[in-house]
């Protein structure tokens, strides 16, 4: 069979059930594959090395945890070929925004007093020079978004507010409000999530909830 010609949602399905990985998003591992595999769509699914797909991710125009992101894909991908079970990422490079330190997987313990909601990538700088850190998917410890300092995750817990109640206790699914948000936003649908925006877009769409409301519940 010659890549073109597979289902890569199927593949993601695949793959995540044998390595019993939940709570990832597999829309990411979804266009991840389109993205990085586009070059070889009329070649045979194993006749691609690994090593060929990784070289073509690094020559691609990407921030640097993008492009980890998209190499962990690209095992994930190599692993399913090999129907072997995929291990959660280990960790990728993450560079700070406010004190432009580097961020690594951590206990999220070190900030929430001693409890444990499972891992996050912590700037190494706290809690002496920064306050930044950033959720994981529980399944293969992906980061959730960009690292954000206490006024950006008290912005994003706000636009939560707004946005989770217009999919969550109405007649509407994620993707329809995402798509529309994507949409007022002009932004592709990939990058419209809480979790990657910045201060200005938080405001942004804090600004258009008459147009969201108007929209969803009106």
């Amino acid at each position: 069979m010659i890549i073109s010609a597979l289902n890569f949602a199927t593949v993601v399905g695949i793959q995540l059930r044998r390595s019993s990985m939940r709570n990832v998003d597999q829309e990411f591992y979804y266009q991840s594959l389109v993205n990085m595999l586009k070059p070889f769509r009329d070649k045979p699914v194993d006749q691609v090395p690994l090593m060929e797909i990784n070289r073509h991710i690094k020559s691609l125009n990407l921030d640097p945890t993008t492009r980890d992101c998209y190499l962990y894909v690209a095992h994930f991908f190599d692993d399913w070929r090999n129907g072997i079970r995929s291990k959660p990422c280990d960790g990728i490079y993450m560079e700070c925004p406010y004190c432009q330190g580097s961020a690594h997987l951590k206990d999220s313990a070190e900030v929430y007093q001693g409890r444990d909601f499972g891992l996050i990538y912590l700037c190494d700088n706290y809690p002496e020079a920064c306050d930044a850190y950033v959720g994981v998917h529980q399944g293969d410890y992906l980061p959730l978004g960009q690292l954000s300092n206490t006024q950006l995750r008290s912005l994003r817990r706000s636009v939560h507010r707004l946005i989770d109640p217009l999919w969550r206790e109405r007649a509407y699914s994620r993707n329809v409000v995402y798509g529309f948000l994507a949409d007022i936003m002009d932004l592709p649908i990939l990058e419209c999530h809480v979790a990657m925006f910045d201060d200005d877009a938080c405001k942004k769409v804090l600004s258009m909830r008459p147009k969201l409301l108007e929209e969803f519940v009106n």
